[in-house]
């Protein structure tokens, strides 16, 4: 990186800007030399790069390919450039597809080529944490602006968030309800007034040894309802609810309290990478948050509690459900928290195994034109027939 060359987008780009396939990359290239500088020339390289490793050590197996290089020449010299501020635009365009036939990997029973004429769509940006043993993956696409000189290049780099479009206006969020197999339980007594109150230590104590007929058991769990299908960005409601059998009838149960809650993303990427006979496979793991918070709400026995914001409106980029030659990507989602009651806190923790995450974007006017027909299907009163599925904001 060269404090005297820089890349800076046009708007409405922007390093969070997640571009589409036919997107314009447009900006400008800032040469500016604090001293005069002979300059052979100026050139800015965009590339699309696709790598997994598996394995360690004398068993690693690798895969890189470059899915496409584009190079201008923004200057030519050579020549003396005085101290001053040079500025050259520059402009590329995302390609749709790219060719590559991965006949490198023999099998292809868990990443099944449809693409038969080696075109291939170009698939989400990601990147490897790096913290896994058994293997590293990344897809990228960057530009890069560069000087060449004897003795170290000036160079500049910006790296891009890139994802196909999605297909569906409105996918249905298909809510899934799971639950906490824990069975959870708080032993308490009422006061004269009739209000729950937690044991004493020494009533908790003599409790060991013999159950007293004014302590109350009241035993639960919690079940949650998310959406299983989720469009990246889009806000959607959490149901949450907490399940008991033993409210008796008579005396008032205890209060409970929904505090804390994380909202997490199991990302499941499985690699490959070419060996001598067959592909060497490895799965790893990721957890991603989506959103965390303190709520402090009160939880009522049996009926559903519902929670917004969960989900944030403006997430970092999170690559998209794909699948591609050496790389499948999928999710799956936690929800944990902490529930209060009488004092004392439970932590609980509800698992999907599975849940699809969309791309943001259509194709540029596309969801305009959607949204037009499903306009006027509900004017017609036709919702219900119209098969096009209704999204509330």
């Amino acid at each position: 990186m060269s404090e005297n060359l820089k890349i800076y987008f046009d708007a409405p780009y922007s390093r969070a800007y997640v571009f589409a396939p036919g997107d314009q990359v447009s900006g400008k290239v800032v040469f500016d030399p604090k001293e005069d500088e002979n300059v052979e020339n100026i050139h800015v390289e965009f590339r699309g790069k696709y790598e997994t490793r598996v394995g360690g050590g004398k068993e690693t197996r690798s895969f890189e390919i470059t899915m496409f290089s584009m190079q201008k020449i923004l200057f030519q010299g050579p020549f003396k450039m005085r101290a001053s501020t040079y500025e050259y635009p520059f402009s590329f365009q995302f390609p749709k597809t790219f060719r590559f036939n991965p006949t490198v990997f023999h099998d292809d029973r868990l990443f099944p080529n449809e693409h038969g004429d080696g075109l291939q769509p170009l698939p989400p940006s990601c990147n490897d944490s790096g913290s896994h043993f058994s293997g590293n993956y990344r897809i990228f696409y960057r530009i890069t602006a560069r000087i060449p000189r004897t003795f170290g290049d000036w160079e500049s780099e910006i790296f891009l968030r890139f994802a196909p479009y999605r297909l569906e206006l409105n996918p249905v969020p298909h809510p899934a309800s799971s639950k906490d197999e824990g069975k959870l339980q708080r032993r308490y007594r009422l006061t004269d007034e009739g209000i729950p109150r937690p044991l004493t230590s020494n009533e908790t104590f003599k409790e060991k040894f013999h159950r007293h007929a004014v302590n109350h058991t009241i035993s639960f769990s919690l079940s949650a309802s998310v959406p299983t299908a989720i469009v990246i960005g889009r806000p959607y409601a959490v149901e949450i609810t907490l399940l008991s059998t033993d409210v008796e009838s008579g005396h008032s149960a205890p209060e409970f309290q929904f505090s804390n809650y994380w909202l997490i993303l199991k990302g499941r990427t499985i690699i490959r990478a070419p060996g001598i006979l067959s592909a060497t496979t490895s799965s790893l793991q990721e957890d991603i948050t989506l959103g965390h918070g303190s709520i402090k709400c009160r939880l009522p026995l049996n009926k559903p509690l519902v929670v917004n914001g969960m989900f944030p409106s403006n997430p970092s980029y999170i690559p998209p459900n794909f699948s591609s030659f050496a790389m499948q990507k999928s999710y799956g989602l936690e929800l944990k928290g902490t529930v209060s009651c009488l004092g004392e806190d439970s932590e609980f923790k509800i698992h999907w195994p599975r849940v699809t995450l969309y791309p943001a974007r259509m194709e540029d006017g596309i969801e305009d034109a959607m949204k037009s027909i499903e306009s006027g299907a509900r004017d017609m009163g036709l919702d219900d027939q119209s098969g096009l599925p209704a999204y509330e904001k």
